[in-house]
Order: structure tokens, then C-alpha cells, then sequence
């Protein structure tokens, strides 16, 4: 693949490009400070060219170094023993350090944000933690659900006897409205018939009157 030098490459394009593992370009691209986007750190095309030229400086050393000297080697072995090594292995030992020290500060980030996800499980004072076997669960998990099933027989029933409560209610209402309309009924019929009785009286007291009258008038009232 042709590398372009100005050109930005993600951590998974640059994996590819350079068969280096993605972790180990995450620690990399930390310790340089490379540019991020939306939160993912990117290479530029030149820096995967060093990096590329690192490796292949690597492999060569340890290809022709002894195994007990490769893995007793170090940047300050190298110094305190005066061996001889070129500015590119000296800025790529540097690299390594550099990322070395990069992984180190994600470990510390890590055991943090682990540390803060398992601090909602502690346990309170008010709270307690109990060992259960895989009978003793089972017997209660059974239990619960149980409980769980008793529970909404419950609340159905009680949504039940809302529903007959309410319907009596509403009968009860209803019977109340009528015995208040009928109440209302005969009140009035009782006054039109009390009114209908004092026309009458009066009617019969004026005939009453008038007769009298009349009476007066020819003399019967003498006999």
C-alpha cells in the first residue's frame, strides 16, 4: 500500500500498514500526542513510514543479536557499555520507552475507571452479602417467582374489585340521582295539590259568602 505522507490514517488502516498491533500504535500515538478525531487518535503517513523504518531496524538488531543479549539489552545497557548504535536505534529505543511509559499511564486509567465501576457494588452499612449454593439459589428463585405470580393475582384482584367497587358507586349515584328526582317530583305535585286545596277553599268560602249574601237580601236569613 502506498503510504502518503500528509495523509491521516486511523489506528486500524495504520495496524495494516505497519503489522503493528493496534494496542501497541494506541500507546504510541498516546506518548506522541498524536491528533485525535472524535476521540481516536490518527498517524500521519510519515509517521507510519518511521515507525515501519523502527521495526525493520529492530528486527535486524535482534536478528543479529544472541537471545540472552536480546533480552538483557536496554537503552541504558547500551549507554553503559559504550556499544556503538545509530541515531535512528537510539530514537527508536527512545520510542519504545516513550510507549512503554504511555502504556503504563493507561494501566494507572484503567485500574481507575475499573476501580470506579466496581465501587457501586460495595457494600453499605446498611446492606449485607449473602453466599447462596446453586440449591439454595434455585429454592429461591423458585420462591420469587412465586412471589412474583401471588403478587399480580393481587393487584388483579384488587383492579377487580375497583371495577365492581366503582360499578356500585355508580349504581348507587345513579339510584340516588332518581330518588332525588322523584323526591323533587312529589314535593312539587304536594304544593300544586295544596294549591289547587286553597283555591278550592277560597272558592267555597266566596260561594259561601255569596249565598249568605243573597240569603240576606230576600230574608231568609230570619227563618
Amino acid at each position: 500500500m502506498t503510504i502518503e505522507k500528509s495523509f491521516l490514517y486511523s489506528i486500524k488502516d495504520s495496524s495494516k500498514i505497519t503489522n503493528i498491533p493496534e494496542r501497541t500504535l494506541s500507546r504510541i500515538a498516546l506518548a506522541e500526542n498524536n491528533r485525535k478525531i472524535d476521540g481516536r487518535y490518527l498517524f500521519l503517513g510519515s509517521q507510519l513510514e518511521a515507525l515501519i523504518e523502527r521495526r525493520l531496524i529492530k528486527e535486524k538488531r535482534l536478528a543479529n543479536s544472541s537471545p540472552t543479549a536480546r533480552q538483557n539489552k536496554s537503552l541504558a545497557t547500551l549507554k553503559n557499555t559504550g556499544e556503538v548504535v545509530s541515531k535512528k536505534e537510539y530514537e527508536y529505543l527512545k520510542t519504545e520507552i516513550k510507549a512503554l511509559k504511555g502504556e503504563l499511564e493507561l494501566s494507572k486509567e484503567d485500574n481507575k475507571a475499573l476501580q470506579d465501576e466496581l465501587s457501586q457494588y460495595d457494600i453499605a452499612d446498611n446492606e449485607r452479602l449473602e453466599v447462596f449454593t446453586n440449591e439454595m439459589y434455585a429454592e429461591f428463585e423458585e420462591r420469587l417467582n412465586d412471589w412474583k405470580l401471588q403478587n399480580q393475582k393481587i393487584i388483579s384482584q384488587q383492579e377487580l374489585f375497583d371495577a365492581k367497587e366503582k360499578g356500585l358507586n355508580d349504581v348507587v349515584n345513579l339510584m340516588t340521582e332518581q330518588a332525588d328526582h322523584y323526591k323533587n317530583q312529589f314535593q312539587y305535585q304536594k304544593e300544586q295539590a295544596t294549591r289547587i286545596l286553597d283555591m278550592h277553599e277560597q272558592l267555597i268560602k266566596t260561594i259561601q259568602q255569596n249565598n249568605f249574601i243573597e240569603a240576606k237580601s230576600k230574608g231568609f236569613d230570619k227563618e
